[in-house]
């Protein structure tokens, strides 16, 4: 990353030098059009790689909550249905009279009341609930704060 940084400072400089030295009449608009096409394709260069340490970053995050979650879950063993669980890492209530055919109401509910769409992380069962060993088939993760306004309704 340091390297792409460095290649775009100098890139920036050229770019600079160029505009200068048309200014002057001393280099054609091509070799200026040469330099800020390389000055683009390094910065490019240079989001690329912001973008993958901001993957990485996340991954790493998601796979520390898997772990807790992992942790957590081992240490309360099986959950009975209609008890609340709650950790660190996650909320889920588990409920007999729940259906997963009943979630479309519950998206247009979210909707309608917070204009914007139900952030579903999970619908049904996900590699995490196999690898956790929880029967979520008639179940949804959603990413809310269980504590908001969002979470609460």
């Amino acid at each position: 990353m340091v390297l792409y940084q460095e290649s775009a400072r100098k890139a920036e400089q050229r770019a600079v030098q160029s505009q200068k030295l048309l200014a002057d009449g001393l280099i054609s608009k091509r070799e200026v059009e040469k330099s800020d096409s390389a000055l683009a394709e390094v910065n490019l260069k240079v989001s690329g790689a912001k973008q993958q340490i901001a993957t990485a970053d996340t991954d790493i995050a998601q796979a520390l909550i898997e772990i807790e979650g992992e942790k957590e879950i081992a240490k309360l063993g099986r959950v009975p249905k209609g008890k609340l669980l709650r950790t660190t890492s996650l909320f889920a209530i588990w409920n007999r009279s729940w259906l997963l055919s009943q979630a479309p109401k519950i998206e247009v509910f979210f909707q309608q009341t917070f204009k914007h769409p139900l952030p579903i992380a999970v619908f049904g069962q996900g590699a995490i609930h196999n690898q956790w060993r929880l029967d979520h088939r008639n179940a949804m993760d959603i990413s809310l704060n269980p504590d908001g306004a969002e979470g609460q309704a």
